[in-house]
C-alpha cells in the first residue's frame, strides 16, 4: 500500500476511535482514553511497517462498523476485542523477528 494511503487509513482509524470515544458519558472512563490516545497512535505507527497488518485492520474495523449497524453491541465488543488482540499478536510477532533498536525509540516520540 502507497505511503499517501497509508496516512489515510491511519486519518480514518483515528476518526473511527474518536467517534466511538465521543459516545462515552463516563468522564473517568474518557479522560482514560484521551490518555491513552498517545500511545495508541504509537502503535498505529509501527503497525504500519507490519506486512498485510493495513489490510487486516480495515477488515476488521468493517467487521465492528457492521456489528454497530446491526445495533449488535456484543457482537462489537466481540470483534473489538479481537481486533485489539490481532493487532498485538501481530507486533509481538513482528517486534520478535526485528529487535527494536535506539533509532526506532527515538522515532515513536
Amino acid at each position: 500500500m502507497a505511503r499517501d494511503a497509508i496516512d489515510s487509513v491511519i486519518r480514518l482509524f483515528d476518526e473511527f476511535d474518536l467517534t466511538l470515544f465521543s459516545r462515552l458519558e463516563n468522564r473517568r472512563l474518557l479522560s482514560l482514553v484521551d490518555n491513552l490516545q498517545v500511545h495508541m497512535k504509537r502503535i498505529g505507527k509501527l503497525t504500519t511497517e507490519i506486512p498485510g497488518r493495513i489490510e487486516t485492520s480495515l477488515e476488521q474495523h468493517a467487521r465492528v462498523v457492521d456489528a454497530l449497524s446491526r445495533r449488535d453491541v456484543e457482537g462489537a465488543q466481540a470483534e473489538m476485542r479481537a481486533h485489539i488482540a490481532s493487532v498485538l499478536d501481530s507486533e509481538m510477532a513482528y517486534l520478535e523477528q526485528r529487535p527494536i533498536t535506539d533509532m526506532d525509540v527515538a522515532e515513536q516520540m
